[in-house]
């Protein structure tokens, strides 16, 4: 799903979802180590495209490390600074 645009992602899902293999993208997904998604507040979605959106967000959020973008060059992570990142 390289390069894949918001709107053929959520559909991506929903028909995933149809035939039952949600769970199996979110494990191929989770090997991904970083997803963009952009231009959400344009998009519409049904109440089962925002569930199955949401249910893809909360297990990354579970699974696997996560950072969000504050402003453009700008990080945060729950548990550290970006700063931090490359003290080892």
């Amino acid at each position: 799903m390289s390069g894949t645009g918001t709107i053929e992602f959520i559909a991506e899902l929903a028909a995933q979802a149809a035939q039952g293999r949600l769970k199996l993208l979110f494990k191929k997904l989770a090997r991904i180590p970083l997803i963009a998604i952009d231009e959400l507040g344009y998009l519409k979605m049904d109440k089962e495209k925002e569930s199955l959106f949401f249910q893809f967000i909360r297990h990354r959020y579970e699974k696997i490390s996560w950072c969000q973008a504050q402003a453009p060059g700008h990080l945060t992570h729950p548990d550290y600074s970006v700063g931090a990142w490359t003290d080892s």
